[in-house]
């Protein structure tokens, strides 16, 4: 009697062990669907920004380091400000889709503003800016 109990509880755990092991490949199996239908959203990310670059020269065509240019959006009137670098050159990397006013600043240079750029989703616009020597103050 007493092996004929332990052949029915083996026979029970054999079959409980049977049923969890289904068990897991079903949820394996769910959760590998379930990634499979977000890897190609993953892949094809949006880009939805635009950047905008370009280099600051004066009259003769040299390079201007140092100078402080911003883009503001023109219906918000939000700016973002970033520097030239020793090349002379500049960049916003990711803006918004809008349209823009570029002002670009250096002292002893007279201020240029560079109006209505407008800027499209994932476009990668150039803007150069040519300063002309002068001050703010002039007497």
């Amino acid at each position: 009697m007493g092996r004929k109990v332990s052949l029915c509880a083996s026979l029970k755990m054999k079959r409980d062990s049977g049923q969890r092991f289904m068990r897991l490949l079903h949820v394996q199996g769910l959760l590998l669907v379930l990634a499979s239908l977000g890897l190609p959203q993953l892949s094809h990310a949006q880009i939805v920004n635009a950047s905008l670059y370009g280099s600051v020269t004066d009259t003769s065509g040299a390079a201007i380091p140092d100078a402080t240019v911003a883009a503001t959006n023109v219906a918000t009137g939000v700016g973002i400000k970033t520097a030239t670098d020793t090349a002379g050159n500049y960049l916003f990397p990711s803006l918004p889709p809008a349209t823009y006013n570029i002002t670009v600043e250096k002292a002893g240079f007279k201020t240029t503003v560079i109006s209505g750029i407008t800027l499209l989703v994932d476009q990668k616009a150039r803007v150069d800016a040519q300063l002309q020597v002068g001050g703010a103050l002039q007497l």
